[in-house]
């Protein structure tokens, strides 16, 4: 469109020019200029916009009303010769005139003149105006028609399914950079934890800061290198990161030479004392072997561990003379005021292999205040912990259900059945003994009304043997704890068990021979054992036994 405006200004521009070239009369003949190129034209369209339009427009028109003007201010010269053109002269062109009579020129009508010229500009100012819109031309002509409620519903409705479907774009767009953040913090938090737990957990590690805080012995092999000592620390749960202790020992200067033997390591240890440790000679641990006899008291088991270097008495009596609370057993026990002590007869008799405390071999230590006697008390201290804990263990997995079962139906308590068992074990000579001297006690316990009193010696040794002797200075309770453990002094089963039984007393208790004997006793030096149902026949059995001269 725009080019085909541009053509007709251009046509109209130069159908003016040849309009004022008609009327006006003919100049002067002049030489023909020679032929140029005429120069390429480029559309108005690609150049010129609406106002350059317009500005050009109005020179054409200024240009055409100054010809006008021209043609009536200047006469027409009348030529004296012809004009005669050179064809072969192409840069000058010079007109030759001749004398001659010229042609008569008509009078110029300036009313005719301008009404062409009008009709011209008129013709250009609508070539060059913009054609109206489509909108604007056709407004008028057609009028938009009326829509119904239907249509303007439907229209409602499209507009707000493109509101609502604007929102869910924009909610899920939303949603999208939430979510896109939100994983972004977690990835950084969660980078962050686990750096801070690698950090911690080597801290910790580093310095021995643990919760749980256990002792667990180690064997090192020989010729073991770092490596492989970082990796039995790791299987026993002493460090929990092998690389972080190799890593260590090569910061710190350690070398591979590390000492073979057993040692005691707790999960408290340090970086720098598990080196330490396991590179010095005096830390090797050592064990001995120690057997606890059926019968034995629990001050003589303490003499024992004493005498082996294993820990001193008076620190494992803290681990007898009263409830610790550890073990299974302990649920059917409560603390009695009158038994000496609280877990006599639970010391289950075996042979154990513990540890020990070399410098307790050094007598020169003892009441002393160095830093090695320290050590010494202090490693005295765990060892009397850990055998109080390995020996009622092995109790807590020698006493079975089907044993309480038992017990609940013979009517008795855990303690009395021990009680009972401590006195069948002093008293028998041997395990068939034990079934018939266990049914003497249970016979007078069930006919307590004739046999109030048990009457076993051994209970009187046990008062002279083991309490007296450290209560001499207290009186009253001497004479408390020997009333209770008195059997000929006390009715039924005394206040506690006199010694640590064996399994075979135990069952000898829970399994006894079906018997109407009520008495027993037996010869000192031969170990046999006279049973009788009345006191007449007891009577004659101690004879027998040589523990009455005969008459």
């Amino acid at each position: 469109m725009e080019e085909k405006r541009n053509n007709e200004v251009e046509s109209l521009a130069a159908f003016l020019h040849s309009g004022s070239e008609s009327t006006k009369p003919a100049p002067a003949p002049k030489q023909q200029e020679a032929a140029k190129p005429a120069p390429r034209r480029s559309l108005v369209s690609e150049t010129v916009t609406t106002d350059d339009k317009e500005k050009s427009l109005n020179d054409i028109l200024f240009s055409i009303d100054s010809k006008r003007r021209s043609h009536v201010a200047e006469p027409v010269p009348e030529p004296d010769e012809p004009v005669v053109y050179d064809d072969e002269d192409e840069e000058e062109d010079v007109p030759v005139y001749e004398p001659s009579a010229g042609p008569v020129i008509p009078e110029y009508d300036s009313t005719e003149d301008d009404g062409h010229y009008e009709q011209a500009a008129t013709q250009m100012m609508n070539a060059v105006r913009p054609s109206p819109k489509p909108s604007e031309e056709y407004t008028e002509e057609e009028p938009e028609e009326e829509m119904t409620e239907e249509e303007k519903e439907e229209r409602r409705e499209i507009g707000r399914m493109k509101l609502r479907y604007e929102k869910q774009r924009q909610h899920t767009r939303t949603f999208a950079f939430i979510l896109i953040g939100a994983l972004l913090c977690a990835a950084i938090i969660g980078v962050s934890v686990f750096i801070s737990q690698y950090l911690i957990t080597f801290a910790l590690d580093l310095t021995g800061i643990v919760t749980n805080d256990f002792r667990m012995d180690v064997e090192i092999p020989e010729d073991a290198d770092t490596e492989t000592v970082a990796a039995i620390l790791n299987e026993n749960n002493i460090i929990s990161s092998p690389k972080f202790f190799k890593w260590f020992g090569d910061v710190t200067g350690k070398d591979d030479e590390f000492i073979p033997g057993t040692y005691t390591l707790s999960s408290t240890m340090s970086y720098m004392t598990l080196y330490s440790t396991l590179q010095t000679e005096a830390y090797v641990s050592k064990t001995v072997e120690i057997r606890i006899v059926e019968g034995m008291t629990a001050r003589e088991i303490g003499e024992i561990l004493e005498e082996n270097c294993v820990c001193f008495a008076e620190d494992f009596e803290k681990y007898y003379s009263s409830l610790q609370n550890d073990f299974e057993f302990e649920k059917r026990l409560s603390e009695s005021s009158l038994k000496y002590n609280q877990l006599e007869g639970y010391l289950f008799p075996d042979t154990y292999e513990f540890y020990m405390v070399q410098a307790m071999a050094d007598k020169s230590l003892h009441n002393g205040t160095s830093e090695e006697a320290r050590a010494m008390y202090k490693n005295s201290e765990k060892n009397a912990k850990e055998v109080a804990g390995k020996i009622f263990d092995n109790f807590d997995s020698k006493i079975t259900r089907t044993m309480y079962k038992q017990m609940g139906e013979m009517n008795m308590t855990l303690d009395e059945v021990i009680t009972l068992a401590s006195m069948v074990q002093k008293e028998a000579a041997n395990v068939e003994d034990m079934y018939y001297v266990a049914s003497v006690f249970l016979n007078r316990i069930r006919n307590s009304e004739s046999f109030p009193k048990l009457e076993s010696d051994v209970t009187i040794l046990y008062v002279e043997n083991e309490i007296k002797p450290y209560l001499k200075d207290d009186s009253l309770r001497y004479k408390r704890y020997a009333d209770a453990y008195n059997t000929y002094t006390c009715n039924g089963i005394p206040a506690g068990p006199v010694c640590n039984p064996g399994l075979d007393a135990i069952n000898a208790v829970l399994n006894a021979a079906d018997t109407n004997y009520f008495f027993f006793c037996a010869n000192e030096e031969t170990g046999e054992v006279f049973y009788a149902e009345t006191k007449e026949q007891h009577e004659e059995n101690l004879i027998l036994a040589e523990l009455r001269p005969t008459e």
